[in-house]
């Protein structure tokens, strides 16, 4: 079985005490939290900044320090090779909504916790907006 290894992280804007989270929509897989591949000798916290800024172009981001999250799952290539592929995920925030998307992206959104809840494609990413959104709760308060 193969394994693939991707990071990126949980983006969030903070105005008039309002929590905004970013959510992209994937070509091939929903809407999702921005991520990527791992490149040889890259750590974590490197691709998931790389990442970013290629699919957003969001630079100015301040990542918290206690904040990392894992999702594992399965599925199968088109050509029937089965992959194990992990994600980790950290939380950032964001001091520009400014994005603009490269071609992997269809879409994006700003959107406040219940909206990015509901939209989001997956059940483990859920889970990972409600750790975060909890820590920024947290943060900000």
């Amino acid at each position: 079985m193969e394994r693939e290894k991707s990071t990126g992280a949980v983006i969030f804007y903070s105005k008039a005490h309002t929590i905004y989270y970013l959510v992209v929509q994937y070509r091939h897989h929903g809407w999702e939290f921005v991520r990527g591949h791992i490149e040889e000798g890259e750590q974590e916290l490197e691709t998931a900044q790389r990442e970013i800024a290629e699919e957003t172009q969001l630079e100015d981001l301040q990542f918290v320090d206690d904040f990392r999250e894992e999702k594992t799952w399965t599925f199968t290539k088109s050509d029937g090779t089965p992959v194990t592929k992990q994600a980790v995920f950290f939380l950032a925030r964001s001091y520009s909504m400014g994005v603009t998307l490269n071609e992997e992206n269809l879409a994006y959104k700003w959107l406040p916790y219940e909206s990015a809840y509901a939209m989001l494609a997956f059940d483990e990413s859920k889970e990972i907006l409600e750790k975060a959104h909890r820590r920024i709760s947290s943060l900000l308060s």
